[in-house]
């Protein structure tokens, strides 16, 4: 086991919830869940949670759709919301009529997204740690879920072979049981660094010329194994932390971890703002057209947009049934 693990953590409390939602994974059959996805999300982000619950976060359009080599699957769905003293009641009011939000206050700056990654992996160590996968993303990029369930139903041996876990002790990190720590999403390699960059990984105590193979696009599917070994490391790390989130996770500390990297296979993804979501889904093999972005799209039109591009994804999907 890694050097780090043998140290008592350095950084406890650091996450305050405002809504802690623990029975999200603790309802009738969730002893045994494959997949968690978690969206990051805005207070002010209502309309794209909306569009997001109509569409791909529908669970059950999802079991409604499936074909039959996935319906065994067990899939959750939750949305990680910032802390806004202005929108208190009405993000406890929409957690009340949807049950779907985790609310949490983290330290503010250049180190936010790092943070509110980290407390990803804290909250599902918590309050989900029987989820084999844990896939990240956020409100501004539409997915193809049965895609997602494909890709994790690839291979059913080795999905089974991950232990269903019990709530993380933060403090006995060297008794971890690990046997599949693995990041599966979109890799870029070999990324030269700026003098600016080197100078902040010196800092850090890490000197090299290029980034460490890390995942881009702020999505990616993350086995629990892996989930551990990160958050055991965060509360144990005593260097400054990295601000850019993608990399210190899934590049710099993976790395460090021996956490496998790999590609979503060849599905494809567009995030060029300028290229309509409806042309990419309509356009695009459906059997491979994964992510798009709609940053650019209004918000008050966004439940018409996705139901455009979920209309296609399910029309797919009623041709193998």
């Amino acid at each position: 086991m890694f050097e780090l693990m043998k140290k008592e953590p350095t950084r406890l409390n650091v996450f305050d919830y405002e809504i802690k939602n623990p029975d999200v994974c603790h309802q009738v059959n969730d002893l045994d869940i494959d997949l968690l996805i978690v969206v990051f999300s805005t207070s002010s982000s209502y309309e794209r949670r909306y569009a997001i619950r109509r569409t791909y976060g529908n669970l059950i359009d999802i079991n409604k759709y499936m074909d039959v080599s996935l319906s065994k699957l067990n899939v959750r769905f939750l949305f990680m919301v910032d802390f806004d003293e202005r929108r208190l009641k009405s993000i406890l009011f929409e957690q009340n009529l949807f049950h779907d939000i985790v609310q949490i206050n983290i330290p503010q700056g250049k180190l936010s997204e790092t943070y509110r990654d980290f407390a990803l992996f804290d909250w599902t160590s918590k309050y989900c740690p029987q989820a084999r996968f844990i896939f990240k993303t956020d409100d501004s990029i539409f997915i193809n879920t049965f895609l997602l369930l494909k890709f994790i139903n690839q291979n059913e041996n080795d999905r089974f072979n991950f232990e269903q876990k019990k709530p993380l002790n933060i403090r006995q990190c060297l008794n971890l049981n690990i046997h599949i720590p693995f990041i599966h999403g979109f890799i870029r390699s070999n990324e030269l660094l700026s003098s600016y960059e080197k100078f902040i990984f010196l800092q850090n105590q890490i000197s090299c010329q290029t980034y460490p193979n890390y995942l881009d696009y702020n999505l990616y599917l993350i086995s629990n194994d892996a989930r551990d070994l990160l958050i055991c490391t965060f509360y144990r790390q005593s260097n400054e932390l990295f601000f850019q989130s993608n990399i210190y996770i899934t590049g710099i500390l993976s790395e460090y971890l021996n956490i496998q990297r790999h590609t979503l296979f060849d599905y494809q993804i567009n995030f060029q703002e300028q290229s309509s979501c409806d042309y990419f889904f309509s356009r695009t093999d459906i059997s491979r057209a994964f992510a798009c972005v709609h940053s650019s799209e209004k918000p008050d039109n966004l439940v018409n947009f996705y139901s455009i591009y979920w209309q296609f994804i399910i029309n797919f999907q009623l041709n193998l049934k």
